[in-house]
């Protein structure tokens, strides 16, 4: 390194929970008590959204657009198709609201309702069977130091995991969505979502939770990014296009950073780049060129031998600007 090492960030998404065998994915909630007692029996006989007068509509609404396979099975389903789901439900699908399309008093007791449902129903999962050899707990280990940050994506509390890390976490997290612990999880849309005044109650920033984590700036920053389980995707599109076209433009990239993406198996590998690609005006190669880039895939071990060298090598890059640095004693 020709600089001074000093600060590693840790983006983390649901496939990091999934990863550690938490079954937070919203096909799990969907399947739940806390979501499938407030579907209608007329609905769950039907294929189209067909909710009888007085049913609690929206999660009629969000049960019939769910992808079903041979005996209704669902789909593994990512977070942010709840998040895309809502906006059809106050569209109704067609991409813009119409001047007579106005949320009542109803829906949004229904909306406040399915995020304390899915509030229940994150607070009551077991930690009992967390895999303890996940890369997500290795991932954990290598950057709880002091040149470490978190930053979440998940309402998850991280502390919960202190159990199976070899030092209890003391590194800054920023939960960007709220957390479970203290009922502040946030469930929403983005503010790009063209809404009716009447339905500014699903926009993540109207709720008396939102708050600011400085993401961008903490990213632009960062010597050494490491993005886990996260998609990339629309959904939080606005925290990471700065950085990406930053990284692609030879003129202002960032020297000597280094970049990792954790993802779960070749077809999500292929769509993150392919959401890189937009993200950075299809100068993917750059991003390759311009900072030490690479993507690992999870699943059954086959990236094992490079994940396990990557770490390595991060643990002395962080002993080394721990050396350098003035923030006194770490721990690995």
């Amino acid at each position: 390194m020709n600089k001074e090492y000093n600060n590693v960030v840790l983006v983390i998404g649901n496939g990091f929970d999934l990863d550690l065998g938490l079954p937070t994915s919203y096909s799990s909630f969907i399947r739940s008590p806390y979501f499938d007692n407030h579907v209608s029996t007329t609905q769950k006989g039907s294929d189209t959204w067909n909710s009888p007068p007085g049913s609690e509509y929206l999660f009629d609404f969000l049960y019939s657009q769910i992808d079903w396979k041979d005996s209704r099975h669902l789909d593994a389903k990512k977070w942010v198709d709840i998040e895309n789901e809502l906006i059809n439900f106050a569209t109704r699908g067609n991409g813009m609201l119409s001047s007579s399309l106005e949320a009542d008093e109803k829906e949004k007791k229904m909306f406040y309702l399915l995020q304390d449902e899915l509030c229940n129903y994150l607070s009551n999962i077991s930690y009992d069977n967390v895999n303890e050899n996940s890369y997500a707990i290795k991932v954990l280990n290598s950057v709880n130091n002091l040149l470490g940050e978190i930053i979440s994506f998940n309402y998850t509390d991280l502390s919960k995991l202190n159990q199976f890390l070899s030092n209890p976490l003391k590194v800054p997290i920023e939960y960007v969505h709220g957390k479970l612990a203290d009922k502040t999880i946030i469930l929403g849309v983005q503010d790009n979502v063209d809404f009716a005044p009447s339905y500014s109650f699903l926009i993540k920033t109207f709720s008396p939770h939102y708050k600011s984590h400085n993401v961008r700036k903490k990213l632009l920053n960062a010597d050494e990014i490491i993005f886990f389980g996260h998609s990339l995707g629309n959904t939080d599109y606005h925290y990471f296009q700065e950085l990406f076209k930053r990284q692609s433009n030879p003129d202002i990239a960032k020297d000597n950073l280094f970049m990792r993406i954790f993802t779960f198996d070749e077809e999500s590998r292929r769509n993150i780049l392919l959401q890189l690609r937009e993200m950075n005006d299809k100068r993917t190669n750059f991003l390759f060129d311009l900072c030490d880039f690479e993507l690992y895939r999870t699943k059954d071990k086959q990236d094992d031998s490079k994940i396990e060298a990557y770490l390595e090598a991060l643990k002395k890059r962080i002993h080394q600007g721990l050396k350098k640095s003035r923030k006194g004693i770490y721990y690995l």
